[in-house]
């Protein structure tokens, strides 16, 4: 269940449902949609980081060859703008 994606706490809940007298189609069904809607928020964030990761590794490229990092520069504006 691990493996799938499921957290000990979802496991848990998974047994007690198992164990249950009722069908539990359902109850198992709300924790997987659950899990995946959370899967996919998490897909989401992780290709956002990679974008920038990716932009950031053009930079870097680019300013190697003219001795000073681009990404250093590029994070401090954005610190210096942020405050």
């Amino acid at each position: 269940a691990q493996a799938a994606g499921f957290s000990l706490d979802d496991i848990g809940a998974l047994l007690d449902v198992r164990d249950g007298e009722s069908a539990p189609c359902e109850e198992v069904e709300d924790l997987i949609g659950h899990r995946l809607a959370e899967v996919r928020s998490r897909l989401k964030d992780l290709r956002e980081v990679e974008r920038h990761l990716k932009q950031f590794q053009v930079v870097c490229r680019e300013s190697a060859e003219k001795g000073y990092c681009g990404v250093l520069d590029e994070l401090s504006k954005k610190s210096a703008s942020a405050s």
